[in-house]
């Protein structure tokens, strides 16, 4: 089986801002625990290989931070960028790394191609798959 690594982010201005002081700059909604949870790259590949994972697990959801996100997008089996582009500043000093040019934006049927609200804040989701390696 062909493991995938997907990359998933929310950035905020210009400049892509993802965190700060190593939090995020603004507060979602608390989606549960179903997640196991590595430090890098590297440590994600070794988790994964084990007997009681390597079977069942088809995808790897990349969450951050910027040299995690560079990291995957530099790897082979990264295939897809999710990325929310958040509609107001907010103050960062982490930033999402600049999408290689073998990435090009597409569709997801899954994911709304319209501007989105909450609580007052308009952001738009974007997906990006990789051509080429």
């Amino acid at each position: 089986m062909q493991l995938k690594l997907n990359l998933i982010a929310a950035a905020c201005g210009d400049n892509l801002g993802i965190g700060i002081n190593g939090r995020l700059p603004w507060k979602l909604k608390d989606y549960g625990n179903e997640a196991i949870v590595c430090q890098s790259l590297q440590h994600v590949l070794a988790t994964i290989s084990k007997p009681d994972l390597c079977d069942i697990v088809e995808n790897i959801w990349v969450i951050g931070g910027h040299a995690v996100y560079k990291a995957a997008m530099d790897h082979p089996n990264c295939s897809r960028i999710y990325l929310t582009y958040i509609k107001k500043d907010f103050e960062c000093d982490a930033f999402f790394p600049s999408i290689p040019n073998n990435f090009i934006e597409t569709s997801d049927n899954n994911i709304p191609s319209d501007i989105q609200e909450e609580n007052g804040i308009q952001f738009l989701y974007k997906v990006y798959e990789k051509v080429s390696n």
